[in-house]
């Protein structure tokens, strides 16, 4: 039996937050999480606010990791 319209939109909704969830558990900022994904930052954010995905690293403006 073939997937129907409503069907495939839920599993690849679920399939788009799985894979955010997978790069929010990295403990990494979103801006990272965009690059690895190939997105756009506001895009991967949009989609986080949207799904309600919670995100544990908030970094804001430049931040250079190799200073700490």
């Amino acid at each position: 039996m073939t997937e129907t319209i409503p069907e495939m939109r839920f599993r690849h909704k679920a399939e788009i937050k799985a894979a955010l969830v997978e790069q929010a558990e990295m403990r990494i900022s979103q801006t990272e999480a965009a690059r690895n994904l190939d997105m756009k930052l506001t895009g991967l954010n949009n989609l986080v606010i949207k799904l309600d995905i919670y995100w544990p690293v908030k970094m804001q403006g430049k931040y250079d990791r190799s200073k700490k």
